[in-house]
Formats: structure tokens, sequence, C-alpha cells
């Protein structure tokens, strides 16, 4: 009823002003995870009245995807229309009071490259300008009225923005190959932890492995909105309908790839029992489910050094990391998705920051197979991990998962033909959580846009020396890297991929021009 009435004022704005530009403001905490079962805010619905998308984005000091699952949400529930930053800073968190934690300012530049990259054409700084309040002292200054290092730093990368508007304005963001089914029915009927661990992990996994994603829901799905997705994921879609299941027994037959986690489908649309046709996709009976605590297996400590704080004094932070025993699964000998990795056991990870709301407990599936093959088996030797065509279940909750767990998926991914456009490692090839890469294509020319956040769940915020930088294009392609002054880059070809040596400090973008 709500989009209604948006469509309704938008149809009285348009019928005296046919050429005004209708946006909106929207505040992030309701389009992802479970947040949005109490807000019962669908984006998409919400979006249809609008020329261009927009909504607030704040930093978060130990968690570097949430602003990536935004910027993605706002693109993909708004049908590809332009997204716009409405507000961009720390609004009420640099100027508070310790205890809460303190972020060094290039937090600041290193959200808002993170948010052009995905597709921002536009940036509205509300809180922009300084103001005074007695509680806090203003968003951008200090109880004293002198200006944050975050004014500073926001103002500077602003500036530098301004440089490449010219090619900005020609690109779109790259659409993804991966897509998650981010399930209504199931976060407004089902609302709960559960559903907030499974999509946060997942979506962390896959931003961390520098892999694009789209966000789809149940509409997008049954009206084929799904050009170019090789994989379609499933974390937290309880209620799914027999129109769902058709479509993505018609997604995997084309080649698609179709992974689902513990109680994916376990009810209808209407939130009711549902019957056996959704397991039978998986070639399984799932039996039943087995809770447990995840109990702390080790908490670990490091010392952040922040050169200002509220106080305008220096000061050292700890950042804390709770490593949870998880149920170890281990990948099995055979010819699968998972060959490759035959020996392997995945086991739990650290968790902190905003993947808290994962939390507390693992559910593990009791599975039956009834066609699918065995890919992994739990301990005591019941399967884990299944793969029935290209329908793979994996038989426990991705809360707190480990790097093994993140190296599975992309193997998963890989044999779904999933291609991401570019990498960022380190000298033992491991791929750098706290650096992002985004793409945005233009026609014969992209933007790469690379960001190294200032802090992290395993970034500290000192700088990042010895990584590689990869850009997949063809033989001959050419980068320029822009910002500051322009230079040309020559790249080494590898395995399809354009290789360059790369350092950052903490907080800073390099914004790279691919040609071929």
């Amino acid at each position: 009823s709500f989009a209604a009435y948006w469509e309704w004022m938008a149809g009285i704005i348009r019928e005296r002003h046919p050429g005004a530009i209708i946006t909106h403001k929207m505040m992030w905490k309701g389009m992802i995870s479970d947040l949005a079962a109490p807000h019962q805010q669908n984006y998409r619905l919400w979006s249809r009245a609008v020329s261009v998308t927009g909504g607030d984005i704040y930093p978060h000091p130990y968690e570097n995807f949430t602003l990536r699952w935004i910027m993605d949400s706002y693109r993909s529930f708004g049908d590809g229309k332009q997204v716009w930053i409405n507000e961009h800073n720390g609004a009420g968190v640099e100027a508070t009071n310790p205890p809460a934690p303190a972020m060094p300012p290039e937090t600041y530049s290193a959200w808002l490259w993170q948010a052009v990259g995905r597709g921002a054409g536009g940036v509205f700084h509300w809180c922009l300008m300084p103001g005074l309040q007695a509680d806090n002292g203003g968003w951008y200054s200090f109880s004293d009225a002198t200006l944050s290092p975050g004014f500073w730093v926001t103002s500077r990368e602003l500036q530098r923005l301004r440089k490449i508007e010219p090619y900005l304005f020609r690109t779109v963001a790259e659409p993804g190959e991966v897509a998650i089914l981010h399930s209504w029915p199931s976060l407004i009927q089902q609302p709960g932890k559960p559903i907030s661990g499974y999509a946060t992990s997942v979506a962390d996994a896959l931003y961390r492995a520098h892999v694009p994603v789209r966000f789809i829901d149940e509409e997008m799905l049954r009206s084929g909105r799904l050009d170019g997705v090789k994989a379609i994921l499933l974390p937290g879609s309880f209620c799914l309908g027999a129109t769902d299941i058709a479509v993505l027994r018609q997604f995997a037959a084309r080649g698609g790839l179709v992974v689902a986690w513990p109680k994916t489908g376990d009810c209808d649309e209407l939130n009711r029992p549902a019957g056996p046709e959704f397991q039978q996709l998986f070639g399984i009976r799932v039996a039943g489910y087995d809770a447990a605590p995840m109990s702390v297996d080790g908490i670990f400590l490091d010392l952040v050094h922040h050169s200002w704080t509220y106080q305008k004094a220096p000061i050292d932070q700890k950042l804390t990391t709770a490593n949870y025993r998880k149920t170890p699964v281990r990948i099995i000998p055979g010819r699968h998705l998972l060959g490759a990795l035959a020996g392997t056991e995945l086991a739990g990870g650290p968790l902190t920051g905003f993947e808290d709301l994962a939390l507390d407990q693992e559910v593990n599936a009791r599975i039956e197979p009834a066609g699918a093959t065995v890919m992994a088996r739990f301990p005591d030797g019941r399967p884990a991990v299944t793969q029935n065509g290209r329908f793979v279940y994996v038989g426990t909750t991705p809360m707190a998962a480990g790097k093994n767990w993140q190296i599975a998926l992309r193997q998963l991914l890989e044999a779904a033909g999933v291609t991401p456009p570019g990498y960022v490692r380190d000298a033992g090839g491991r791929p750098v959580d706290h650096v992002d890469l985004a793409t945005l294509n233009g026609v014969g020319f992209r933007l790469i846009i690379v960001t190294n956040h200032a802090l992290g769940r395993f970034y500290d915020g000192r700088p990042a020396a010895g990584l590689t930088i990869g850009i997949r294009g063809p033989a001959n392609l050419r980068l320029i890297q822009l910002l500051d002054t322009p230079t040309e880059i020559v790249p080494s070809l590898k395995n399809g991929y354009g290789e360059i040596p790369a350092a950052f400090l903490p907080g800073e973008a390099k914004v790279f021009l691919a040609v071929p």
C-alpha cells in the first residue's frame, strides 16, 4: 500500500512536471538480511515510482561488505536505475563519546569509492556541511566547532571524483554472474537470526573473493530476469512456491548452478509445510535438522592505532575476533564438482562485526541421498554436501565459515563458468579480503575501481604492500591509472588476466581505465 501511495504521489508530480527527476532517500537497514522483516520494506516495489534510486550509507567500523550489499541491492531491485548516495559519512559515529568505536578518516574515502564502483552515478551529501548540535557536536565537526578529519578526507575524494566524471556517466556497473535470491516471503513470514546468518555469510564470502553479486526476488525469478546469471544461491530462502521450483529446474536445465542450504524450500510461499518437490530437485530427502551452539574456540586481539578521537587525542584500539567451533566437513574423492578439493577439511572460522547477526548456533541437515552424489561428509560419515546434476545442497549453515569454505564456494562457481572481472591477491596467491575490486562497463572501455578499506575483519588498517591486481582482458589490454597524474601501465598477461603489482595505503582507491 505504501508503494502504491508513492506511485500516486509521483504521478501527480509528473502530471505537472513531465521532465522531473524523482528520487527517494531510503534507509539501508530495510533491504538486507532479516532486518527487512520488522520493517517490511520491499525495495523493488518502493523503487517503481522513482527515476533515480538512492539511500543512506554509513561506514561500519569493523566490516567492509555491508556497503557493497547496500549498493548492489539498490541497483538490483531498482531494475538497473541510476543510484544516488544521499548520505555518506560517519554521522553521529566519529562525534560519539567512547566506548563507541572510533573510525580512521580513511574509512569515508574507502566507502565513497566502493559505492561509486558499484554504480553510484551521483553523490548528494546531506550531512557534508558541518553543523553543531548540542548533544554530539554535529556530523563533520568536533564539539569545539573545528572540522573533523572525516570532513577533509571526504571533501578531497569528491574533488578527485570529478576527474573521472566524463567516464562515470557513460558506464554501467558489472551486472554479475551470481544471483542471490532475496526472499521477501521468507523474510516477512519467518523473521529471525537464521535467515540473517545464512545471507550475510554467503554474500560476505562472495565479496571477499571479488565476485560481483546481483540480488533477485521471487518476482524477478519468475519473470525470467536472469540474463547472464550462471549461478543462483538460495541462503535463507525458506518459503518457495511451485512456480519458483519450476523456474529453478529450467535454469539448471540450461546449465545454471543452484546452491541451497538447510531449511531452503521447507515451506511454500504461504509459509505452509512444503511437499517433496524441492528436495527432489537436489536428489535428497532431509529427515530433519540438528541444531547446536557454536562455542568460541579462541579470542584474538589486534591493536589498531588511530590518530584522532572525539577528544582529539591519539588512541590505541583493540579489535576482537572470535573463532567459533563448527562441525567440520571433509570433501571425499570422486567425480563431482568439488573433486579437486578432495581431502580438504571445511571448518569454522572467525566471526565479528556485522556478521554477528549470524551468531549462536549451527544447523546441520540429516541428509538421505535419493539419487544425489555425496561430495562431503560430517565426521560421523553422514552426508554433508551433495550434488544432483546442477543442484548442490550444503547441509550445514554457512555461519562462521572458514577460509576453506570460501575456497569451496569459489570452486563451485568456477564449475558454473563464473569468471570474476578481476582479483587482488597477496604474494601467496590468496585473495585479499579487505581490498575491493569493482568494474564499470562503458562502450569500448571499462573503469576498474580498486579500494583498500581502512579497517575490516581481517585488516588492521596498516599499509598493504606486495599485492597483485588482476584485470580480465585480452592480450592487448591497455591500462591507464587515472586520478592525480594519468599513467599508462603495461600489465603482464596471466591466464586471461592482466596483472600489475600494487601497494595500498589505508583507505586508498586506484582507478584504472581498461581498453583493448
